[in-house]
Parts: structure tokens; C-alpha cells; sequence
């Protein structure tokens, strides 16, 4: 999905380079021309196969759809690896896969701070397959059974997306990108120990 892997069909073309062009500059910021000139062809065979930019974004949310959902069943966990490695650190590892791809980590980002259709069915996505790892988990006695599993759920899934959507704040406060193999671990022992300990003093 980055420049060198524009090709194929004209239409896969057109929609990697739609993908590609939305997640860096915007829908707004992207003209169907422009997507045309990034894939190679004229603008009249954009039109003829999505019509209208509209027709082009709902296809590149769709394709992006398909690969999250992709990556979702590639990073599902058995219930013996989730024990090992900790079921709050599911949501992170998925991520980690999906910011490997730089196109891909982009696009995600600009459908979550733009909002619509396409983020509602991201998150409503991710939080299904969380609430349902979380009951499998408290039936199998690895999990802390909960009055509110799907709230539990959708703070598994919120967290590692709001660290995508915040990633250059974060790092450029705290000197460190938590979105890397060195970074995250630092990140998670702070989430950790503010899950666990809490701020205030308990006595």
C-alpha cells in the first residue's frame, strides 16, 4: 500500500493511491486528480470506476475495513498466550501491527479524528472482538469477572487508538515515541502501574 506497491488493475491502483493520499492530506486535501496523477491514470478512469471522490473514500474505507479485520485475526491470541503475555496488552500488539504500515497507521488516524461511518464501525469492531476475548477469558478463570464487561472492552480498544491519534503530542512531550519496540514497553509500565497503584494515597 506505499509507493512501491502501487500496482495492478487501474482500480486497485486508484484506490492504493486514494488510501495513501487521504491518509496523508485529507479528504479535503486530496483532489480525485490528484489521486489520479498519484496512480498513474487519467481522471476520467477514476470517475469510471468510483464515480465520485465520495464513491472513492466509501471504497477506501471499505479496503481499509477489510485490512484491519485481516490484522484482527492474524493478532488473535489463544486464551494460554493471553495468560503469558497479559490481556490488557492485546489492543497494543494489534496496533504495533497496524503502525508497521505507515500508509495504512495514517489512514486509520484520519478515520478516527474525522469521525463518521467508517471510525463508528472501527471502534464498534474492536470493542465486539474485545468483549467477546473478555468473556472467554473470565470464563476460563483468567480474567477478573466484571458487572460492565463491555465498558472494560471499549477502555481496552480506546487506549491504544487515542495513542495513535496522539502519538507526535505524546512524543514530543514526554522524548520518547511510545509507537515503537523501545518506547512501548516504557509506555505500558506507566499505564500499568496507574491501572494497579492508582494516584492518591489510600490512606
Amino acid at each position: 500500500m506505499t509507493g512501491a506497491q502501487l500496482e495492478g488493475s487501474g482500480r486497485d491502483r486508484i484506490l492504493a493511491a486514494a488510501i495513501e493520499l487521504f491518509g496523508a492530506r485529507g479528504v479535503d486535501g486530496t483532489s480525485m486528480r490528484d489521486i489520479a496523477a498519484r496512480a498513474e491514470v487519467s481522471p476520467a478512469l477514476v470517475v469510471h470506476h468510483f464515480g465520485s471522490k465520495q464513491g472513492l473514500r466509501d471504497a477506501a474505507d471499505a479496503e481499509v475495513m477489510v485490512l484491519l479485520a485481516a490484522n484482527r485475526a492474524a493478532m488473535g491470541a489463544s486464551i494460554e498466550s493471553v495468560a503469558r503475555g497479559g490481556a490488557d496488552q492485546l489492543g497494543y500488539a494489534a496496533l504495533m501491527n497496524v503502525v508497521s504500515n505507515p500508509t495504512l497507521a495514517a489512514y486509520v488516524r484520519r478515520i478516527l479524528v474525522d469521525g463518521g461511518p467508517a471510525a463508528s464501525a472501527l471502534f464498534r469492531a474492536g470493542v465486539a472482538q474485545a468483549t467477546d476475548l473478555q468473556r472467554e477469558l473470565i470464563d476460563a478463570g483468567i480474567a477478573r469477572p466484571t458487572d460492565d464487561v463491555e465498558t472494560r472492552a471499549a477502555t481496552l480498544i480506546a487506549n491504544p487508538l487515542a495513542l495513535l491519534i496522539l502519538r507526535e503530542q505524546i512524543t514530543d512531550a514526554l522524548g520518547y515515541d511510545p509507537l515503537t519496540p523501545e518506547g512501548l514497553p516504557r509506555w505500558l509500565a506507566g499505564l500499568q502501574e496507574l491501572v494497579t497503584r492508582g494516584i492518591l494515597n489510600s490512606e
